[in-house]
């Protein structure tokens, strides 16, 4: 079995894949499942967002609606990253934001979790190039997760689609291009993010804030259409798991969209 990339870029709107600004994003949307109305979550706030990308549910089922909580907050929904633990799955993650890791799992171990202390741009390189170093030193692991934190902060400090959000999503897409050509031999990719943005923020619910793009790329594979018309950040981890063949835990609230 092929071994995955979990792509989120935090607070990137559809509209830079749809218009080709992200122009690989753009082109491998055209050879891969695609959709540019993935729904985020109520309330569409990163932390949020991703407690519910990783364990299944929406926020009034997890509890977190905001970017800050507890040092030991616990959700009784299983996690994605203890739950391909305990199916003999490697992971290992890498982020940029260093509350994100709360989100990750709470077993011994749940995977390898690499923090870069640089909320910029230049920390999403640092993180693209230390994923490309396991592949020279062939220490890929099954499951690979990496958050790029780096165009949210541009879209809260210059705003969404301002000329630098947009030119810092334009680098992204570099990014993501390098990691494509180094690992889409040996690696699916699902790429998405977690909310939009308009103006200076994303804490009100309307279209540019709740849609989201959605990709998964398999080169052996061609995936036509999504079985679920409406689907939501709430499904990645299914997602995840039915890719791996391995039971989505019965309390979550996501389905697979294959």
């Amino acid at each position: 079995m092929k071994k995955l990339i979990h792509i989120a870029v935090d607070g990137l709107r559809p509209e830079m894949i749809d218009t080709g600004r992200c122009k690989f994003l753009k082109s491998l949307s055209e050879k891969a499942l695609y959709t540019n109305q993935m729904r985020s979550v109520i309330p569409p706030i990163t932390l949020p967002c991703f407690f519910s990308i990783f364990h299944g549910v929406n926020p009034l089922t997890h509890g977190v609606f905001y970017n800050i909580i507890p040092e030991n907050y616990t959700v009784k929904s299983p996690n994605l990253f203890d739950v391909l633990t305990d199916n003999g799955i490697n992971t290992i993650s890498f982020f940029n934001w260093k509350t994100l890791g709360k989100s990750m799992g709470k077993k011994k171990p749940s995977g390898e979790k690499v923090f870069i202390d640089d909320l910029t741009i230049k920390g999403d390189v640092e993180i693209v190039d230390k994923v490309i170093s396991l592949n020279e030193e062939r220490k890929l692991p099954d499951f690979i997760f990496i958050y790029l934190g780096a165009l949210d902060e541009v879209g809260h400090k210059y705003g969404w689609l301002s000329s630098e959000y947009v030119k810092t999503a334009e680098v992204v897409d570099s990014l993501i291009e390098k990691l494509f050509r180094v690992f889409s031999k040996e690696c699916d990719f699902l790429i998405h993010s977690d909310h939009g943005g308009y103006e200076f923020g994303h804490y009100v619910i309307m279209e540019e804030i709740m849609n989201v793009p959605f990709i998964y790329y398999s080169s052996g594979e061609k995936l036509d259409t999504l079985q679920k018309l409406a689907p939501s950040i709430v499904d990645i981890a299914p997602i995840v798991l039915s890719r791996f063949g391995i039971e989505i835990p019965v309390s979550w609230e996501g389905n697979s969209i294959f």
